[in-house]
């Protein structure tokens, strides 16, 4: 009997022991397959991931397309608005047919930018052109006031204002004199700071350098990106599109323009006043920018001066001296998207038929 009972104990230790182990490889088996589901998901991702880059990558190569064609259409290629800006519509055509969720084998792309309008931030399909801002690397001790005046429209105080728009002539020009004294800044005020560096003395390659310029917080340079450009390379001389522009822009144009030697008396009202009616005239009969009805303005025009001033006014001294109507570099933020916009890859890219390489900066987002 006792060895029976041994017997019996030994078996049910055995089963006991197979039961776990039977439980142990079951989890075992659970959570490799688990693993493997997840990485099953991820290569799937990874994969989808890679098409909808290569759906932005085709959005580039239609933008191109479209620069290309404005480029050849003799109505078009002379000018540039905020509607029709690198690209020239077909009767009945309006930017989205070109630019919104362009569908391409199992996915599309868009091309688009955020434009804000009376405090409100509207989505743009197509193109932004470079020209609409004020190139920094422009700027010098002539023209530096219109820097100025730009801050100043912003809230910065006069005083912060100037010493910001020389610093910015000190960071670029090749010697190292201060341009406005006390407001300026060579190697002597960098290589005295807490962490010390060198005043540039070449030109701005990213717009980010700015933040390395006296007298530019973090806060400021998110408040003036937008309206500053480091790649108007087509003009040495300080140009805007005057039918591109955002109105902060021509302010400052217009009340710089009032202030310099050779312009005619212009009070700051008279300026703004102009502005207004340039604003007014490109946004057409709606008197809403960015709609079909938009109107252009020629610069060529004898009767815009009826509209805008009269002869030896303010605006034929700007018209000469600062704005432009033909863009030559635009700016592109493409989303490419897969299988039903549940993937998407981010593409900026700015581009100019301009230049020899017609891809002047690229970034994945």
């Amino acid at each position: 009997m006792l060895v029976l009972k041994a017997k019996f104990n030994n078996s049910g230790v055995i089963l006991i022991v197979t039961i776990w182990i039977l439980i142990i490889l079951t989890v075992l088996a659970v959570g490799v397959g688990h693993r493997n589901t997840i990485g099953v998901k991820l290569n799937r991702y990874a994969i989808d991931r890679l098409k909808s880059y290569y759906l932005a990558k085709a959005g580039v190569q239609a933008a191109l397309r479209e620069l290309i064609k404005d480029n050849m259409n003799s109505q078009t290629k002379n000018y540039d608005t905020l509607y029709q800006c690198g690209i020239s519509l077909a009767d009945g055509q309006i930017p989205e047919d070109i630019f919104k969720d362009k569908p391409l084998g199992e996915g599309s792309y868009s091309i688009k930018y955020d434009r804000e309008i009376g405090g409100k931030s509207q989505k743009v399909y197509g193109l932004m052109d470079e020209e609409r801002k004020i190139n920094i690397n422009a700027i010098n001790a002539q023209n530096q006031i219109v820097l100025e005046k730009l801050l100043e429209l912003l809230d910065v105080d006069g005083e912060t204002a100037k010493t910001i728009a020389s610093s910015v002539v000190d960071w670029q020009d090749s010697d190292s004199d201060l341009t406005n004294g006390e407001f300026g800044a060579e190697d002597s005020h960098y290589m005295g700071l807490e962490k010390p560096y060198h005043c540039k003395n070449a030109k701005f390659e990213s717009l980010n350098e700015l933040l390395l310029v006296r007298g530019v917080t973090k806060d400021l340079f998110l408040k003036i990106k937008d309206y500053l450009t480091i790649f108007n390379f087509a003009y040495v001389d300080l140009k805007v599109n005057v039918n591109t522009a955002d109105k902060i822009v021509l302010l400052a144009i217009a009340r710089a323009g009032a202030d310099l030697d050779g312009s005619p008396p212009t009070t700051q009202e008279e300026a703004d006043s102009m502005v207004d009616k340039i604003v007014d005239y490109r946004a057409g009969d709606d008197k809403i920018e960015l709609t079909a009805d938009d109107r252009k303005i020629e610069l060529q025009n004898p009767g815009e001066l009826n509209l805008f001033g009269a002869e030896e006014s303010l605006f034929v001294y700007l018209k000469d001296t600062f704005f432009i109507v033909k863009s030559d570099i635009f700016k592109a933020h493409i989303n490419g998207l897969y299988q039903d916009k549940k993937v998407a890859s981010d593409l900026e890219v700015v581009l100019s038929l301009g230049s020899q390489y017609p891809i002047l900066y690229w970034h994945e987002e």
